[in-house]
C-alpha cells in the first residue's frame, strides 16, 4: 500500500494548478478533499467551502481554514480574528497567505531541504518529524509532504524537516489559536492514504473544531468582506453576564406587574443590588497575579500579566491537556474526567490519575463564575499535578 501511495503521488503530484477539482470538498479524486470532509462529518463538525468570507458574520462556533488560497489573506483581519478568540488554519505553499503568516511571525520559504528522509525514497515526498509534542501532534511521529515549501518561525515547530525548516507551526495570538501548514497537499485524498497524515488530519479537526461547530473552508479564489467581531468569548450558556443580568431585570419587572407583594419585591431588590455590585467588581480590571512560567503557549505582545482571567484559564487548560497527553501518550482533550482517570491510572498510577481527573473536571469546561480565588486555586492544583508528573519523570 505504501508503494502504491508513493507511486500515485509521484505520478500525479505536479500540483496540477490547472485542474478544476483541486481541494474540492465534494471530490474523491486524488487531489480533492472528500476524505477530509468525511472525517469532519464523523467528528460532528460541519465543513463547507465558501467563496465569500464575511468576517463580520462569524461567531464563537466558527473556524476558518485557508487551504491553498489564491487570493491574498488579510493579515490584519486574521490577527484581529485570533485576538478576539477565533481559530484558524492556514495551509499554503504558494504565497497568497504571506501577509497573514507575517502577522504570526512566520516566513514562507522555498529551497532545497537537504538530507532529510524521503517517503519510500521519493525525492518529491520529504518527511517532517515531530519536534514538539502538543495536543495536535501527540502520537504522530512524522508527516509526509508533497513538493512543500517550509516555514521559518519564531514559534517552535510541531513538525519540521530540519531546524529552521518547519512544516507545521501552531500557537496562540490573544485568545485565539492557529495552525500554519507549509504544504496544503498534506490534506488531499491521496496523501491521507498515509496513516500518519490521516491521523494528523483527524487531530487537526479535533483541535480546531468541537462537535456542533462549523469549519469554513476558504480555498482557491475568494472574496473577503467585513470586520472580525471584537470578542468571541461567550459563557457556557451562550450569554454574557450582563445579558443574564438584563434578563433578570426583565423578570423582576414581570413579577412586579403580576402582583408580587412588597416584601418579596424588597427581597428581590436586595438580590438585584448584590448581583450588580458583584458584576461591577468582576468587570473591573485587576493586575495579573498568576505566574505564567508553566505555559508553553505562544506569548502575547503584552506578556502574560495582561491576560484576562478567562484567557489565563484557557491557557492553563491547554497546558494541563498538553502535559497529560504527553505523559499518557494519547490526546486527552476530548476525554471526560472519568475516562481520563481510568486511562491515566494505567500509566500514572491511581494517585496522579485521581488528582488529574479532579482538576480536569474543573478545567474541561470553564467555570461560569471565575474569580481571582478560583483561578488561583486552579493554578495551584495544576502546579501540584505538574510536580506529581515531574516526580515520575513525566513532567
Amino acid at each position: 500500500m505504501r508503494r502504491l501511495v508513493a507511486v500515485g503521488v509521484m505520478l500525479a503530484a505536479t500540483r496540477a494548478l490547472a485542474a478544476g477539482g483541486d481541494y474540492r470538498l465534494d471530490s474523491h479524486e486524488w487531489n480533492g478533499l472528500g476524505r477530509l470532509a468525511d472525517e469532519a462529518d464523523a467528528a460532528g463538525c460541519a465543513i463547507a467551502a465558501t467563496e465569500t468570507l464575511d468576517w463580520s458574520a462569524l461567531d464563537a462556533r466558527d473556524v476558518v481554514w485557508f487551504v491553498y488560497p489564491r487570493t491574498a489573506v488579510d493579515g490584519g483581519k486574521l490577527r484581529r480574528w485570533l485576538e478576539a478568540g477565533g481559530r484558524a488554519v492556514i495551509a499554503d505553499d504558494f504565497g497568497a497567505s504571506d501577509a497573514a503568516l507575517a502577522a504570526l511571525d512566520i516566513r514562507r520559504l522555498r529551497g532545497e531541504l537537504g538530507s532529510v528522509d524521503r517517503y519510500d525514497g521519493n525525492a518529491a515526498l520529504p518527511i517532517a518529524r515531530q519536534t514538539l509534542s502538543t495536543e495536535l501532534s501527540v502520537g504522530i511521529g512524522d508527516l509526509v509532504a508533497n513538493h512543500p515549501a517550509f516555514f521559518l518561525a519564531s514559534t517552535p515547530a510541531s513538525f519540521a524537516f530540519s531546524p529552521g525548516a518547519a512544516l507545521v507551526v501552531e500557537g496562540r495570538l490573544g485568545k485565539g489559536y492557529f495552525v500554519a501548514i507549509a504544504d496544503p497537499s498534506v490534506l488531499i485524498n491521496n496523501m491521507l492514504d498515509i496513516d500518519e497524515n490521516l491521523a494528523f488530519a483527524r487531530a487537526l479537526i479535533r483541535r480546531t473544531c468541537k462537535p456542533g461547530e462549523r469549519i469554513h473552508l476558504v480555498t482557491q479564489s475568494f472574496v473577503a468582506r467585513g470586520e472580525p467581531p471584537g470578542d468571541l468569548a461567550p459563557t457556557p450558556s451562550g450569554d454574557n453576564w450582563f445579558t443574564a443580568f438584563n434578563r433578570f431585570v426583565g423578570l423582576l419587572d414581570d413579577k412586579a406587574h403580576s402582583g408580587v407583594d412588597d416584601r418579596m419585591l424588597g427581597l428581590l431588590a436586595t438580590v438585584l443590588a448584590t448581583i450588580a455590585i458583584v458584576l461591577f467588581a468582576r468587570a473591573w480590571p485587576s493586575p495579573g497575579r498568576i505566574d505564567g512560567h508553566w505555559t508553553r503557549a505562544a506569548a502575547v505582545d503584552t506578556g502574560w500579566r495582561a491576560w484576562s482571567r478567562d484567557a489565563t484559564a484557557t491557557y492553563l487548560r491547554d497546558e494541563v491537556a498538553l502535559r497529560l497527553s504527553e505523559a499518557i501518550g494519547a490526546p486527552v482533550g476530548d476525554w471526560t474526567p472519568a475516562e481520563l482517570e481510568r486511562r491515566a491510572a494505567r500509566v500514572l498510577g491511581p494517585r496522579v490519575a485521581a488528582h488529574a481527573a479532579t482538576l480536569w473536571a474543573q478545567l474541561r469546561r470553564p467555570p461560569i463564575w471565575l474569580g481571582a480565588r478560583t483561578l488561583a486555586a486552579l493554578h495551584d492544583s495544576a502546579t501540584q499535578l505538574f510536580d506529581l508528573l515531574a516526580e515520575r519523570g513525566q513532567g
